[in-house]
Order: structure tokens, then C-alpha cells, then sequence
């Protein structure tokens, strides 16, 4: 028998600051983007003028390392990073839209991590025990902060509310990992309709207990209306409602721990992809399991798992434990009253973990831990799409978590070889549109842009006002830091902080692809 949940969820609540303006401006007529993706899948399909010959790197140009050494007044570019380009004559141009997960992966992953621990079906509201020991919680939370405690206050009134209809204690329901029907609510106080229906499953060990074993899984919705839309509360809060793709399955050994890349907390020690080939332990890692045993554990559990799709993309030694790459000072006009983050924890726990992408046909798909958004006219919010991203993280005990995050699925191949612009014109663009993006504001003494990495892979972008559905195509990504220097002697890394390049340039027209906007 099906159970129904009724939900409420807030599809988006955000207002968009940029702190950096696009390097090129990316068009917002929703006539000109659409021709402007015409366009450029009429260039990427037309017919090559000579026969195909030779691998990629032969016939763009392209060296083996991009060496740069520039300096322009207080901006300074450098690399000495290999090109990493596909070993084939040629990539194609797909058609792909946003998965979900079915319910027969949902038992292999279940079955597979979840193992023979006994699931239950988390509650949809917390009992009185529970409610009361929040309430615990909240107040030396409170009594550790000082301060006024306002916010603490209304939250433990909340509490209290709740705490009059919560049941005595909650019947626990065995989960086998199937999957439950969800009625998305708007969180219009005005409608509160529903929107949408979709299939969820939110499993543990021990509901209601942080630390227990936690099995998700959330499959987009299929939505009654698409409509972004915007309203003011009773205490007049501005709130938005953007449909958003985001289908995830995650699971995690002992509730909440930091070592996920997608999320801030943490400290990545040290890049062991390498070590992981060649052997060898590194000096940072307090694990008994080397790179080595924990990428041959990792690549048998994709196998269980069924993610022949997906290929090893990096692996990070991690630290739960924030840890100050540098002191620096605070950021001019801002909170100087905050104290420094602590360099290590008493009980600082470390894993591995291993960041995943998907292939299609060989080829490597670019990965980020961002979304990107189709802004609506001369507004900062739109219908919203998470990249896809798999990370999975391994310590001496095992698994301790792995999040699969909006999965792609690909309808149809618009060309198995795409032109692709040469080696030279990308070049031409990198630096012109590094140094444009990066211009030292005032303040600033010195920026120093350092590329770590550049690759020709595959990468999603986002149809017109259409968070589903999208393309393939081939696109040049550099990654690297900015640090920008300050006459006080502060320095901050300004690159994103979601794992995605400094720069993306599409390699069959050479335009500028703003990550956040999807094209």
C-alpha cells in the first residue's frame, strides 16, 4: 500500500547578490539567447570541411601544457598545468534532461549501503521526548552564544507550540527502500496549494537521533505549474517560489559529518588522486587505509552500485576540522568582532573522498557543486537546475557518505563530432577574458590569477527557460584561485567557492559560459 506524505516545502527562498560581474555579457532576451543557441548548434553540427584525421590534440593545435607568465600593471596570470583533452578524433553535441532516480536503484543503493541494518521511516513530526530535548538543546545553545537571545527564544516558542499536539512517542514504521507518493505544497501563506507530486524516502536507523545511520532519497516533482512567482509574508518578508531540479540520493553511516566537497565545513589535506594510482601513503593522513586500498574499496562499491557510468575524477584527503590555510585580516567594513576559526579539533576525524563523473561515450562530463539559474527578466531569481555531482567518502570503518546530486539522462545525439574551435583562438579568449573578469577593483594592490587545471570535457547548459531540459556540448574549463592582495595585508581567494572554473569557455563558438546562468 502507497503512503501518501504531505509536505510543505519551500521550493527556494534566496536573493541573488553578485560579487562578481560576468566576464562578457551573456544576452537576456529570451529571443536572442534562443537564437543564440540555434546558432551555435547550426555551427557545432555543420558538416566538417575536411575529412577527420588524427586525435583532438592533433587537429586543434593543442600543445601538451599551458605555460603562461603575464603581468599587466597589478594583474598577474600563470600556469604550467597539462591540457587535459579526450584521446578521440572528436565529441559530440547531445540532448540531455534532468533523471530521477528509479525505484530499482533505490533498492540496490538501500540494500547496498544501508546493508542488514534495521530502517525506519522518519516521522513527520517529532514526539514529545524529542521536542523536549530540542528545547534542551536550544537553551545551551543560547546560554553559549550570550547575547540577546531573540532568535532562541522564538525558536523554543515554536517548540513549546508544537509540543501541545506532538504525539507521546512515535510508532516506528520499517523501511524496505521503497519509495513514498509527496504532495508539494506552495508555500504561498495565501494558496498553500499543491503544486506538484512526487516520490521521496527519508529513512534512519534511529529517528530522531542526529548521530543514526540516514538514507534520502528526493525526486523532483512533477509540477502542476512552473510559474516563478514572488510574495510578501505577514511580517513582510520578501519570499520566491522557483521550481528547481535537484532529484538527490545520499546516505550517511553516522548522521551529519564533514567530508562532502558540496558542502562548506571541513578541510581538503591533501589531493592523493595520484598516490591512489601509484601507491604510497601521505603525511598528512592519520588513516590506516592507504589512497590505494581506499580507491579499490570505493571502485567495488560503484560496481555494486551499478555507476558503470562514472569514473574517478579526484580523490581529497579531508579533515572534519576547519583549518586556516593563512591568518589573514578581515575584509574592510565588515564584522572584524569574529573570532579566527580553530586549527584543529580534539577529536579531528579524516576520510577520503572521492569525487565521481559521469561519461557519455568515453567522454567526461564537467562537474560542479553549484546550480545554475534562468533569471527572470529584470529579476535575480528563475527557474533553477542543479549540476549533476557523486561524491563518496571512505575512512578505516567503511562508507561514511555519498550524495548523488541531479542526475543527467541523455534523449538524443545531435552530432557524434562537433567543430570545435583551434587551440589558438581558445588561448586569444583565456587571457583577454581572465584579465576583463579579473580587473583589480580599488583596494586591491595584486591579483594573481594560478590556473591548476584545464580541461576539454563535456558540460550541461541550460535551454531557455527550461530547467529540465538542455545540451552536451564541448567546453574548454580552467580552474584555478584569484587572490586578491589589499593594502592591509589581507589576501582572499575570490574563486568559486562551489568547485567550479574561473573560466568556461564553449569550444565551438568561443563564447563565454556563465556557469550560474547555465549558458
Amino acid at each position: 500500500m502507497k503512503r501518501v506524505i504531505r509536505n510543505t516545502l519551500l521550493l527556494c527562498i534566496c536573493m541573488l547578490a553578485a560579487a562578481l560581474t560576468a566576464c562578457q555579457a551573456t544576452p537576456d532576451a529570451p529571443i536572442v539567447v534562443q537564437k543564440d543557441m540555434e546558432q551555435m548548434i547550426e555551427r557545432g553540427a555543420k558538416p566538417q570541411d575536411s575529412p577527420i584525421a588524427g586525435t583532438l590534440r592533433e587537429r586543434l593545435n593543442v600543445p601538451e601544457r599551458l605555460m603562461l607568465n603575464e603581468e599587466a600593471g597589478k594583474l598577474s596570470i600563470v600556469a604550467d598545468v597539462p591540457l587535459e583533452i579526450p584521446k578521440a578524433s572528436g565529441m559530440p553535441m547531445m540532448h540531455v534532461e534532468a533523471g530521477k532516480f528509479s525505484q530499482e536503484q533505490v533498492y540496490t543503493f538501500f540494500n547496498t549501503l544501508c546493508a542488514d541494518k534495521p530502517m525506519y521511516l522518519e516521522p513527520e513530526q517529532m514526539d514529545k521526548p524529542q521536542i523536549e530535548q530540542a528545547i534542551l538543546n536550544i537553551m545551551a545553545e543560547k546560554a553559549a552564544q550570550g547575547g540577546s537571545g531573540k532568535f532562541w527564544d522564538n525558536e523554543i516558542a515554536r517548540l513549546e507550540e508544537m509540543h501541545k499536539t506532538a504525539p507521546d512517542k512515535n510508532v516506528l514504521i520499517a523501511s524496505d527502500g521503497t519509495l513514498l507518493q509527496n504532495e508539494v505544497i506552495s508555500d504561498d501563506s495565501s494558496d498553500n496549494s499543491v503544486i506538484g507530486i512526487n516520490t521521496i524516502l527519508h529513512a534512519s536507523s534511529d529517528p530522531g537521533n542526529g548521530d543514526a545511520m540516514r538514507f534520502i532519497v528526493y525526486n523532483d516533482a512533477d509540477y502542476k505549474t512552473t510559474d516563478v512567482s514572488v510574495y510578501v509574508d505577514e511580517h513582510g518578508n520578501i519570499h520566491t517560489l522557483n521550481p528547481r531540479s535537484c532529484s538527490h540520493i545520499s546516505f550517511e553511516r553516522n548522521g551529519y559529518q564533514s567530508f562532502r566537497l558540496d558542502v562548506i565545513g571541513g578541510t581538503q589535506l591533501a589531493d592523493v588522486t595520484e598516490l591512489s594510482l601509484t601507491g604510497g601513503q601521505t603525511e598528512h593522513s592519520a588513516l590506516a587505509l592507504t589512497p590505494t586500498e581506499a580507491r579499490a574499496k570505493v571502485e567495488t562499491l560503484m560496481q555494486a552500485l551499478g555507476l558503470n557510468d562514472f569514473i574517478v575524477d579526484r580523490i581529497m584527503l579531508f579533515s572534519d576540522a576547519e583549518r586556516l590555510a593563512y591568518e589573514a585580516e578581515p575584509i574592510p567594513d565588515t564584522n572584524s568582532t569574529i573570532p579566527p576559526v580553530d586549527n584543529k579539533k580534539a577529536d579531528e576525524k579524516y576520510a577520503y573522498v572521492f569525487n565521481l563523473i559521469r561519461t557519455v561515450q568515453g567522454f567526461p562530463v564537467a562537474s560542479t557543486f553549484g546550480i545554475s539559474q534562468a533569471s527572470v527578466e529584470e529579476m535575480g531569481f528563475g527557474k533553477e537546475w542543479d549540476y549533476e555531482y557523486l561524491t563518496i567518502a571512505i575512512d578505516d570503518a567503511g562508507i561514511v557518505n555519498l550524495r548523488w546530486n541531479a542526475p543527467l539522462v541523455v534523449t538524443d545525439t545531435i552530432t557524434e563530432n562537433a567543430n570545435l574551435l583551434p587551440w589558438a583562438e581558445i588561448e586569444a579568449t583565456l587571457l583577454k577574458m581572465l584579465s576583463v573578469k579579473y580587473t583589480p577593483l580599488e583596494g586591491i594592490t595584486s591579483y594573481k590569477i594560478e590556473l591548476t587545471r584545464a580541461r576539454l570535457s563535456l558540460q550541461r547548459v541550460m535551454e531557455r527557460d527550461n530547467f529540465t531540459a538542455g545540451l552536451l556540448i564541448p567546453v574548454w574549463n580552467f580552474y584555478g584561485s584569484a587572490v586578491a592582495s589589499y593594502a592591509s595585508g589581507a589576501a582572499y581567494d575570490h574563486a568559486p567557492n562551489d568547485g567550479g572554473p574561473l573560466l568556461s569557455i564553449n569550444a565551438i563558438d568561443g563564447s563565454i559560459i556563465d556557469v550560474k546562468l547555465g549558458y
